[in-house]
């Protein structure tokens, strides 16, 4: 008798699990057929034309119905646009696609985001999305230290913080003028006080600096440099590949830029097909496309480094605490100018 309740029970617990599966299914349906009727979809971001086009492109062969265009702004001048046009309450924008994710933080604080909960943030580790369902972490970029091997002999390349500095570097790096999120970073892996003290002999080592990390890389095939950093890994990758002399190392725990993320955003003129969208670009296989063919690394718990980025494999990453630096910003930025007397 028992055992017949037991086998009812279990039916209808596997009816219920059914029905949810069909129901989940059905929405999914419901969601793609909407976004089939919308038939367009407006994105602003800040990546590369070239890029968006890859993942556009790989969105479409899934849903070749839907129209996506692409406005690509670059810094700062994307982000005053969108702030521009919400004041003026101007909806254009669908998606933002991706956007970084202080400006993310910035726009879901004042409720100038629409909220998406998307089901693949399940597969995401919770400092990669925001508790309310805002935005969304879309990739990363890891930074590794770049060298001239002509100059520098790969048994001799950088291992550690310490090891930057050695009397063999002073004179002989350049560093990014706009990385203060970097020199944050940093001071999070070694402590305030053992940071700041790294940094002031960072600072002695005289490093050059730049605002570009692709003139960086430039000068250091050209052998102006023997060290740059940081410099992100799809950089030193691509000028290794290109026949640059040059080869690049991480310093472990891994630090990283800042996430760009993705989320839809306020009265989007087509919502079901920028849910669409979303969904699409945060699931495992697009994310592991988008791993091989533009190289930025997924955030995804399922999804290994692929194509170039296997090489990151087993590197351990230092997941920065992102709100809080960006609360501390300006205090970060003052103290980075300072210790290496940047104007």
């Amino acid at each position: 008798m028992l055992n017949r309740k037991r086998s009812a029970a279990g039916f209808i617990i596997l009816l219920l699990l059914l029905a949810l599966s069909s129901a989940a299914r059905g929405a999914s349906d419901d969601l793609v057929k909407a976004a089939n009727k919308e038939a367009s979809l407006l994105l602003y971001g800040g990546a590369t034309l070239q890029h968006m086009t890859l993942l556009i492109a790989n969105f479409n062969r899934a849903h070749p119905g839907i129209k996506v265009n692409y406005l690509r702004k670059s810094g700062s001048s994307l982000f005053e646009l969108i702030v521009r046009e919400l004041r003026a309450k101007v909806y254009n924008a669908d998606a933002y696609v991706p956007i970084t994710i202080d400006q993310a933080i910035y726009l879901a604080e004042r409720k100038l985001l629409t909220r998406h909960a998307s089901p693949e943030r399940a597969a995401m580790p919770e400092q990669s999305k925001d508790r309310d369902g805002y935005w969304t972490t879309l990739y990363q970029a890891g930074h590794v230290f770049a060298y001239n091997t002509r100059q520098v002999n790969p048994k001799d390349a950088p291992r550690s913080y310490d090891d930057l500095l050695q009397p063999r570097w002073k004179g002989k790096v350049m560093m990014d003028e706009e990385e203060d999120l970097w020199y944050a970073s940093v001071l999070e892996i070694l402590g305030k006080d053992k940071g700041q003290s790294f940094m002031r002999g960072l600072a002695q080592q005289q490093p050059v600096f730049q605002g570009s990390k692709t003139l960086m890389m430039q000068l250091l095939c050209a052998g102006e440099v023997a060290l740059v950093f940081p410099v992100n890994f799809n950089q030193a990758n691509d000028a290794k590949k290109r026949g640059c002399p040059s080869d690049w190392v991480v310093i472990e725990p891994q630090t990283q830029r800042p996430p760009f993320v993705i989320a839809m955003a306020q009265n989007a003129p087509h919502p079901a097909a920028a849910k669409l969208f979303i969904d699409f670009l945060l699931s495992k296989e697009p994310q592991r496309f988008m791993q091989e063919n533009i190289f930025r690394q997924s955030p995804r718990l399922d999804v290994e480094p692929s194509g170039d980025l296997a090489k990151l494999k087993g590197v351990r990453v230092w997941k920065s605490d992102w709100n809080a630096i960006f609360k501390e910003r300006a205090a970060y930025t003052d103290a980075f100018k300072k210790v290496f007397k940047l104007s």
